[in-house]
Parts: C-alpha cells; structure tokens; sequence
C-alpha cells in the first residue's frame, strides 16, 4: 500500500511540474483578463482509481464568456481521451453553456465508454467475495435544458441516452444467468425535468454559495427505452467559508425509483464522487441517499488538504432504510491548484472504506 501511495504521489508531482508553468503563463497573460472570451488548457491526462486502476491520456478544457463582462457566467467545454490498465476505453466531452446573458443554461455530456465493472449483488447486505465482472460498451448522451426563473433559479428539461451493450459475463454469476433486470444489456432513454439553483461563485471548486437540483426522470419504451421506470433526484451542495480561507462543504443527494430498474441504472453508492472508498456500484438498488462533509484548507501557495467523512445506504423502497446498515467512508487528500482563475485542482485521496484503502487521482472537486 505503501509503495503504491508513493508511486501515485510521484505522478502526481511529475504532472505538476509539466502543468503549472504553462498554465501560470496562460492566466498572466494580459489578453486573459475577465473579458477575455476565450481560454484553452490542454493537459496531458494520468488518473488513478479502484475502477480504472491506472490511466494515461489526454485532456482538454476551454472555457469562455458567450457576452465580454464580468458578469456573465464562464462556459467551458471539455474533452478527454482515456486508456487504462483495465483495457478500457473513455472518450468524453462535457459542457458548460451560458446563453444570453445567463437566461439559458446548456449542459451535459457526450461520451463512447468500452468499461468493465463489478457487481456485487443488489440491495444493502451484497456481499464483496460475491463479485463478478462484466464488459460494457455504450455511447451517452446527457443533455439539460434549463431557462431563468429569476437570478440563480432554472427549470427545465433533461433527456438522457445510453445503449447499454454487454460483451462479457461471468460465467455461472447471476448476470449470466438473467435473473437481474438489465443484465442482458438496453437502452437508457430518460426524459424529465429539472429545477436547479446555482449560486456558487466557481463551478469547479467553488468557496461558497449552494448548488441544489432535483429532477424527475421517467424511462418508456415510446421513447425507445428497454424498462419502463419513473425516478426522483435530488442533489444539494453548499460551500462556507472561514478563517484563513478555509471551505467547510456539504453534499446530500438521494434517488428514489420505482418500476422496473436495471441494474446499471440503479442508485449506486461508491466511486470518485459519492463515498469514495466503495467501489463504484458497490452498492445498488432501486433508492439511495449520501451524505458527505469535506474540510478544505491551503497549506502553501498551489498546496492544499482536504479531510472528507461520507455516510450513506440503500434499499428496495424508501420505508427500507435502517439505521443499522449504514455505510460509512472517510479519507483524506493533497490538491494542487492547476488553474487560479477558475480554481480548479488536481486532486490526490486516499479513502477507506471496505476491505481496503482506495486511491484517486483526478482533475476537480468530488462536489
């Protein structure tokens, strides 16, 4: 554990020391003043997590104003290519749009992902030694439609699309054996809406101000989805500061479902943005909800620390969560701000959760 832990930190540096030059030339720029329209960062990509294991590739974010104020909101598309040591294969393009002096707001994701995971099982008591791979290809489609309300407030539409396709099983696991809805593979065609405030000052580390939205999703197959399904989610973020510029932040989030569920569109707990230290889809099932706290500190110029503590669970129906199956995650991390101007960091966490601790790697805040 150890030496893996070295062997992560010293990427780490190695990124940095790449990086920070070249991004400390780009924000000193005089022609990237707050009304400059346009700025690219182009990064070459190395990431770690328990999912991926190792990842090497390369990465690309612009960011803009749509209207040379200072007011306006920053817009960014994203783009990245990955591969991994688990042989997969990640191609991705957020974005970020703010039109019309921030009355529409555009965001989303296209991606193709060749990916392997694990399943553990569905419901709260899954067992670990019961894992079983499976191979996955899909494209994805996320796109959100939203209109001002008044400042900080959108509603709008959603439309997600994902065609599910699974090449590989385990063979004797209980997804070889389609008894677990989805485990042959299907569409995701998810339509519904969303209210969303966003009063952050940054979009990608912000310092404070809250980030709330919920959302009600309904998969049918006169869309062209597989299983019919109605979902509720809601995902709430606050940021304070203190002292010494210190963050103190938050995150809720929670997902009902009811219907027919897939199991790869179920509420998941684990990964790099929801209790880390699980394993992403550790634990599934129809509902969910976390909850994670995060303390955030700069310890020397670029060089800051976070301590981070997640709780969370899941069950078949809202009246099944018990307090005595609550999960529990907690970690600590480095972070390296990349890039001053829109505060964002190349972060380093260790988390422990089950049965080891887990590492990541990784571009942005979990929330």
């Amino acid at each position: 554990m150890v030496k893996r832990l070295v062997f992560l930190f010293y990427v780490f540096i190695i990124s940095l020391n790449a990086d920070c030059s070249e991004l400390d030339s780009i924000s000193n720029n005089k022609s990237d003043s707050i009304n400059k329209s346009l700025k690219i960062i182009g990064l070459p990509l190395v990431f770690y997590t328990p999912e991926t294991k190792l990842g090497f590739g390369a990465s690309g974010i612009s960011t803009f104003r749509m209207k040379k104020d200072s007011l306006s909101r920053i817009s960014s598309i994203q783009f990245g290519l990955a591969f991994t040591q688990m042989k997969q294969v990640l191609v991705y393009l957020p974005f970020q749009l703010w039109l019309k002096s921030d009355l529409w707001n555009i965001n989303g994701e296209l991606g193709y992902y060749k990916y392997n995971y694990f399943y553990y099982g569905i419901g709260t008591n899954s067992s670990f030694e019961n894992q079983e791979r499976y191979d996955v290809n899909y494209p994805r489609l996320r796109l959100n439609v939203l209109k001002q309300l008044k400042k900080n407030h959108y509603l709008g539409f959603r439309y997600f699309f994902d065609n599910y396709s699974i090449k590989k099983r385990e063979a004797g696991g209980s997804l070889s054996q389609n008894i677990v809805p989805g485990s042959a593979g299907g569409i995701v065609s998810s339509l519904g809406l969303v209210y969303k405030i966003d009063s952050r000052d940054y979009q990608f580390n912000a310092t404070k101000g809250i980030c709330f939205e919920t959302a009600l999703q309904l998969d049918n197959k006169i869309w062209g989805a597989s299983f019919e399904h109605i979902r509720l989610t809601i995902d709430y973020s606050r940021y304070k500061q203190l002292k010494w510029k210190h963050i103190v932040a938050g995150n809720l989030f929670t997902s009902f479902g009811n219907g027919t569920v897939p199991f790869y569109q179920m509420a998941l707990l684990g990964g790099g943005k929801k209790m880390r230290g699980f394993y992403e889809g550790r634990f599934r099932d129809k509902n969910a909800w976390t909850l994670q706290g995060e303390y955030r500190a700069t310890l020397w110029k670029r060089i800051g620390m976070v301590a981070f503590l997640s709780v969370g669970d899941v069950a078949s129906r809202v009246g099944a969560f018990k307090f005595q199956t609550i999960k529990v995650a907690y970690g600590t991390g480095l972070r390296v701000l990349i890039d001053k101007n829109q505060k964002i960091n190349l972060r380093l966490d260790v988390a422990w959760a089950e049965p080891k601790p887990n590492f990541y790697l990784t571009l942005t805040e979990a929330f």
